[in-house]
């Protein structure tokens, strides 16, 4: 990109928001008075703040810069890193190869980066180059940090032959040393907020060592201390004559006037990240296999990380280490093997925000979160698709975990903690963003950049950026500073359009790939009142209507003046049929609910007779302690345990007759087993047993349809007087099963991709009916379609057929909803009468976002009929009720889980 291209471009960005009543001087959400911008074209916006009747996007898009060629390709170095000094100013540091010009504005700062060269550069708050300065070739530069002073902190090694110099000063001065023994050592410089050189401190390779020494990261903590990771063998970490040589995995203390406080070892194969925390912690962030002792003191902590074989990759577990600020061990997170750790933030008081993505290629997958020895499952994300998880400060407990569908968070992606939000950054591939489950911003571009805020403790979504782009985004870092300050670094190709507000701004990169793609920084200012989108029942992110979020923050949802938001702003009333309060949330909207039993631990499935609920509680995630029971429809007496044991429920709960239900469970020595239990009494008579999993049955008549291991196939007497008999079956494994009219449909992938087949009660004539290269489950069927739910790359969609139609592509299909989202998964679709019913779970780990919508016939969108609910477990519906399980929290044991009753809208 010319320079003349960048500086027109950046002549319409900077704006902020002004106060009530528009006019005068730009002033954030306290009144303080901002920085006058001569270069922008745009006036300061008359837009009045929050509570004042404005509709305020959630953050003000300062600016934007961009430069082309900085930052090497193909390096953990590709995009810069970046740091905020405390009056706003920007620290970029990176390598870069050719000339250069580094300064993003009118002037010129060219510099020749060779062949890879490392550079630092400074930039105010008004977007102006303030500092820029090489790094010497023979010093390779592979971490920087900003101190709470401004000082500017590089890390790096010392490379080249014996004999030769390098000059560790990298602005105008000289500071010349030579290379010492052989080079391979460590270096770490310090550097003044206008960047001034103040030190330089080396720790020398012991002689002989033949390892190359590596920097991976550098941090100031909370008590400005200049702390770096490293890995290397013998270095010396004493200026003084005598050697005492570390090895290994380190982390290098120095004071803010250079001097060496401790050298750590710490047991990892690889470090990958540090990151500061309160009371002068060191969170340590990187991975190993098999088995170690994770207490760098004194002390023992032995854990245990297996090996996986992930996509060819042979790698190990994600490890989390927390060091206290007095050096003592704090303790040591292990996460499951699929859950690859990229990032980790800290909050003011000390909690960590850990993120990543699933690593698994096999769809979706159950991953243990509990990084100690207990078990905290989650059975969510695709492969690649993003987890965001808090954990205490003082032992690692976890306070929620929030799954991604489809925003992606791979290595080098953002994550960061401001003074109100956890914030997550990264490319969105080809998938809606998942702030509303049921209405999404859908990206444009092949690769989308999302910048996205959740609240600190509960992790409920508070607002989204979307920088549009016609080309692809590579490797963003999000940090945020003093008085709300926050910085988004990346590269990209094409186009970008950075501001959601003002769709003209875009700039451009002759890239075509990461190889030669060009840097931007995008600047933001995050009010203390955000704007948001929660819930099925709130419009699109800016349209009109909105609410400001301190409503939800303190409990409104329904009616009334919100105290905390200025000028008193109204909250929405509730829509006809629903009631404040009504599913026992306090200020949700959602029908008048009624308790029809309380205290359960985790109950899920659900079926319907015609006088009782019956329903399965689970006790510990991923424990064998499960509990039949069945409760009154109208209330009026406690539920009661029909049967318990040592097993866990892994079948629908929907196969019923007069006198028995059928269930298919795993047992406590691994077994799984098909059951008919008697509900009068709990008998249990074993219909089928085995190491095969029941996967699916259906019950025709008096003969129950059964599918083993996916793939087998066969038929048994559901009275037990029968053998298991085999069938033809399809060859392929089945993902849900349905008895319709006579016949057995059922849903496989086949050797052109996913369909739907109708067979007979032999298991022959497969008639294929649908066929599409995304995912099927099967869900159910009205008089004249079937109706099942597909997964796409935007979410799922509901999707409806002709009963008689054969062979059909997914162009035949009738959309009935797209991008529907599900979480902590929801339990399908309910038909009556013409219309239908479908369920959502929360998204996070604790959260009272699930409900019920209901699709009347015709109707070109859902209605929200129950919200607020903790973690659906299932739904059923009777003539006049919705009946409901909420399951609670999902921690290892809970008494939070309900069954719940409430009168079907007219």
């Amino acid at each position: 990109m010319s320079r003349g291209r960048v500086a027109g471009a950046l002549a319409a960005v900077a704006w902020f928001v002004g106060g009530c009543g528009g006019g005068g001087g730009a002033s954030d959400a306290g009144g303080r008075e901002l920085e006058s911008r001569p270069d922008a074209a745009v006036a300061d916006s008359e837009v009045t703040a929050p509570g004042c009747g404005a509709e305020l996007e959630p953050v003000s898009h300062v600016r934007t810069l961009v430069w082309d060629g900085l930052g090497l390709p193909a390096t953990a170095w590709a995009t810069p890193r970046v740091g905020l000094g405390p009056d706003g100013a920007v620290v970029l540091a990176g390598r870069l190869r050719g000339v250069v010009d580094l300064d993003p504005g009118p002037g010129v700062r060219e510099v020749d980066g060779g062949d890879g060269r490392g550079y630092v550069l400074a930039l105010g708050p008004d977007g102006a180059l303030a500092y820029a300065g090489l790094v010497d070739p023979h010093l390779s530069l592979d971490a920087m940090a900003v101190g709470p002073d401004g000082a500017i902190y590089l890390a790096g090694v010392v490379t080249g032959p014996l004999g030769e110099s390098a000059d560790f000063d990298p602005g105008p001065g000289s500071d010349v040393r030579p290379l010492g023994n052989r080079g391979q050592n460590l270096y770490v410089t310090a550097l003044g907020p206008d960047g001034a050189y103040r030190w330089t401190r080396v720790a020398e390779r012991g002689p002989g060592s033949p390892t190359v020494s590596t920097v991976s990261a550098a941090i100031v903590d909370s008590r400005g201390r200049v702390v770096i990771g490293a890995q290397g063998l013998s270095l010396d970490f004493d200026p003084g004559p005598e050697v005492a040589p570390l090895s290994g995995t380190l982390l290098w203390y120095l004071t803010s006037d250079g001097d060496t406080e401790l050298a750590q070892e710490v047991t990892l194969l690889e470090l990958r990240s540090l990151t500061a925390g309160a009371d002068g912690d060191v969170i340590v962030h990187g991975y190993m296999v098999g088995e170690w002792d994770a207490d760098p003191t004194a002390g023992v902590d032995v854990r245990k990380s297996q090996h996986l074989t992930t996509e060819g990759v042979f790698r190990g577990g994600s490890v989390v280490t927390v060091l206290r600020g007095d050096h003592s061990y704090g303790f040591t997170g292990v996460l499951d093997e699929r859950a690859e750790v990229t990032r980790v933030a800290v909050d003011a008081d000390g909690d960590l925000y850990v993120g990543g993505y699933w690593g698994s290629t096999t769809g979706k997958q159950a991953v243990d979160f509990e990084p100690g020895a207990g078990e905290l499952i989650v059975q969510a994300g695709l492969s690649g698709a993003g987890f965001l998880t808090r954990w205490a400060r003082a032992d690692g407990a976890v306070a929620w975990v929030r799954p991604s569908l489809t925003a992606w968070f791979p290595e080098n992606n953002g994550l960061a903690v401001s003074e109100l939000d956890v914030l997550t950054a990264g490319p969105v591939k080809g998938g809606h963003t998942d702030i509303d489950p049921n209405d999404p911003v859908v990206p444009e571009g092949p690769s989308d950049l999302l910048l996205t805020a959740r609240g600190l403790t509960a992790s409920e979504p508070r607002w989204e950026v979307l920088l549009r782009g016609s080309g692809a985004v590579w490797q963003s870092h999000v940090l945020a500073g003093a008085d709300r300050r926050l910085a988004l670094v990346g590269r990209f190709s094409g186009e970008l359009r950075p501001d959601p507000a003002d769709p003209a701004l875009t700039f451009a990169s002759a890239a075509t790939g990461p190889a030669d793609a060009s840097t931007f920084l995008t600047l933001l200012f995050e009010r203390d009142v955000a704007w948001t989108c929660l819930g099925p029942t709130q419009p699109a992110l800016g349209a009109p209507g909105t609410c400001p979020l301190a409503c939800e923050s303190v409990g409104w949802r329904c009616g009334g003046a919100d105290p905390a938001c200025p000028g008193g702003a109204q909250c929405g009333e509730c829509p006809d049929g629903q009631v404040c309060g009504g599913a026992g949330t306090e200020h949700m909207c959602s029908l008048a609910a009624s308790v029809l039993a309380e205290g359960l631990d985790h109950p899920r499935l659900l079926t319907l007779d015609a006088t009782h609920a019956w329903f399965v509680t689970e006790g510990a995630q991923g424990a064998h302690d499960s509990a039949l029971h069945r409760a009154p429809l109208q209330g009026g007496g406690p539920s009661q345990v029909v049967a318990s044991g040592a097993w866990s429920l892994i079948g629908a709960l929907g196969v019923m007759d007069a006198d028995h239900l059928y269930i298919t469970v795993q047992l406590a020595d691994a077994d799984f087993a098909l059951w008919r239990v008697r509900k009068s009494d709990g008998e249990v008579l074993e219909l089928l047993r085995g190491a095969a999993t029941p996967v699916a049955t259906e019950r025709m008549g008096g003969t129950l349809y059964v599918w083993i291991g996916g793939v087998g196939f066969g038929r048994l007497p559901a009275d037990g007087s029968g053998a298991f008999t085999e069938l033809t079956g399809l060859p392929c494994p089945i993902s849900a099963v349905r008895a319709l009219g006579g016949r057995l449909l059922a849903t496989c992938p086949d050797d052109d991709g996913k369909a739907i087949y109708t067979l007979d009660p032999d298991g022959t004539a497969a008639v294929r009916h649908y066929l599409t290269a995304a995912g099927i489950v099967l869900l159910g069927a009205d008089a004249t379609h079937l109706w099942f739910v597909e997964s796409t790359e935007n979410g799922n969609a509901i999707r409806r057929i002709p009963r008689d139609a054969v062979d059909l592509r997914m162009s035949d299909a009738e959309t009935v909803l797209t991008n529907y989202i599900t979480y902590f998964p929801a339990t399908g679709l309910t038909f009556d009468d013409g219309s239908l019913y479908s369920a959502y779970g929360g998204p996070e780990q604790a959260s009272t976002r699930g409900g019920v919508i209901y699709f009347s016939a015709g109707a070109d969108a859902p209605t929200p009929i129950v919200e607020g609910i903790n973690h659906l477990g299932a739904f059923a519906l009777t003539d006049d009720a919705i009946i409901w399980t909420e399951r609670g929290d999902l921690s290892l044991h809970t008494t939070t889980g309900r069954l719940m009753r409430a009168a079907r809208p007219d």
